[in-house]
């Protein structure tokens, strides 16, 4: 089963030092996915709380008791400002993220981690999504004990009327209809 050779592979990850670059990102339609993949079930979430009259979804309408077990998929940020410019703070970096990357950037921001044209690219991604107030779907190869797993990566954009914008990143293989599951 993809899903059980996929959490293997993440354990035999546990072993490495480096850092593992995720390929170039394409487009991903919604149709390409499964109804059971995490970001097609997510997306249907966060259409739902959309304002029927346009806008953001409010993060203090999203329960994470919605959607359990999609949680340790998620990375979400929180716009800041710096001296520098915007910037994105790591508020709950998912536990299966952290064991993909053996990193946990909670607390940290987009610009301890991406420097130049990648973190332009990531800060122009999440800021077009804030603006157009639209998610952003695409997909992406991540090399792993020499298996080339294709990933489904979804930028969904919330308001709040407490904090700052957030972005909720979630990343999810794309084989078979057991992710998440």
């Amino acid at each position: 089963m993809p899903w059980q050779m996929f959490k293997q592979a993440i354990g035999d990850l546990l072993g490495r030092t480096d850092l593992i670059p995720v390929g170039p990102l394409m487009p991903v339609a919604l149709s390409e996915l499964s109804e059971q993949h995490p970001l097609v079930r997510f997306h249907a979430l966060w259409r739902q709380l959309r304002p029927a009259t346009g806008g953001l979804p409010l993060r203090e309408q999203f329960s994470p008791a919605d959607v359990p077990d999609l949680l340790p998929w998620f990375t979400v940020f929180e716009r800041t400002e710096s001296p520098e410019g915007a910037d994105f703070r790591v508020r709950l970096h998912g536990s299966e993220v952290v064991a993909l990357t053996r990193r946990d950037w909670t607390g940290s921001c987009l610009s301890e981690h991406f420097r130049g044209r990648e973190f332009a690219l990531r800060i122009n991604e999440f800021e077009r999504s804030l603006e157009t107030e639209e998610a952003s779907l695409s997909r992406g190869a991540l090399p792993i004990s020499g298996i080339s797993w294709e990933l489904a990566r979804g930028v969904f954009p919330f308001a709040s009327r407490a904090a700052p914008p957030q972005i909720f990143l979630l990343y999810a293989p794309i084989r078979g209809d057991e992710a998440g599951a």
